[in-house]
């Protein structure tokens, strides 16, 4: 049994030189290690290389913060488009309905000059259901915490 056994993995067993484990580490966690004197240093990288892997964290981590939220905020958008073009045919076709029941089901109600009525009707439902939709406009909290109302502490 080696002295080492107990200290690395089982999968640097087979190595008996420090030289063998340095480069079992090397090739396995890809590390960069030197043994000088005895002791394990980081080898140093040139300046092109520190500059390249600056550069490789500085998009990846730009690609993280904006590409990827954008991407995010697509998806809602594009629902958000499709939600609103079925609902906003659904009504239409609601409106035109309604309109259809009260010109033909009314019999001779609204007759003759009276024939603008259920177009009147109708008018005054989608405005009504517009001033609905405007009045449920609001600032909003959109991420903010609710504010809680502060209650006197009893001493």
């Amino acid at each position: 049994m080696n002295a080492l056994d107990h200290r690395f993995p089982a999968e640097f067993a087979r190595f008996t030189r420090l030289s063998e484990i340095l480069e079992g580490l090397d090739r396995s966690f890809g590390l960069m290690l030197n043994n000088i004197e005895g002791f394990l240093v980081a080898k140093s990288k040139s300046v092109p290389e520190i500059l390249q892997d600056l550069w490789d964290l500085l998009v990846a981590y730009a690609r993280q913060e904006t590409i990827d939220p954008l991407r995010n905020i697509g998806r809602y958008v594009a629902f958000g488009i499709g939600g609103m073009a079925f609902i906003t045919a659904g009504v239409l076709l609601f409106g035109l309905s309604g309109l259809r029941a009260l010109q033909t089901q009314t019999g001779e109600l609204f007759a003759g000059f009276w024939s603008w009525v259920p177009y009147l009707v109708i008018a005054v439902i989608f405005g009504g259901f517009v001033a609905w939709a405007i009045s449920r406009i609001g600032k909003g909290d959109v991420g903010t915490q609710p504010q809680r109302p502060q209650t006197e502490s009893k001493r």
